[in-house]
């Protein structure tokens, strides 16, 4: 269904909004990677780029980084797991989670902005759960709206 990844892109934008520090557009990447051809998940990616990079105050990087890291964590990861797993999903959060402290950590200190090391900190352990919750939500709204998608 074409409405699907739009209808993410909005609700996970107000869900930034919403929750301020928290990232609701990399589960979608991840289920758009497991179950989309590369030219969807590839315009997702960019749209997301896009929109993180147009809301935050770093310079522009700090998301083309956290998000490439992801989708190249996903693909060599997809390698030795099964990509719909468990312990790869609960790799993916955690590897995402210390990407996105490591990300921020050190784009505030290229621009010499001065950080919360416990903020980040607590948003990045606030992620994994946050990433691990949206995943589990997104692939079973994704599995009943889309008909092609496995039942696994």
């Amino acid at each position: 269904m074409w409405l699907f990844w739009p209808l993410f892109v909005v609700l996970a934008v107000w869900m930034q909004l919403v929750f301020p520090g928290m990232d609701f557009l990399a589960a979608g990447i991840v289920l758009c990677m497991q179950q989309e051809r590369p030219g969807k998940v590839l315009l997702l990616t960019l749209v997301c780029v896009v929109i993180q990079e147009g809301a935050g105050p770093l310079a522009f990087g700090a998301s083309a980084l956290r998000y490439g890291t992801l989708v190249v964590f996903f693909l060599l990861g997809r390698k030795l797991f099964e990509a719909g797993s468990p312990a790869f999903i609960l790799l993916v959060a955690g590897f995402f989670s210390v990407a996105h402290y490591l990300s921020l950590k050190t784009m505030a200190g290229l621009q010499s902005l001065v950080v919360l090391d416990q903020r980040i900190f607590v948003d990045s352990v606030l992620l994994f759960f946050v990433f691990l919750v949206e995943w589990l939500v997104l692939s079973r709204i994704y599995r009943m709206i889309v008909p092609h998608a496995s039942r696994s």
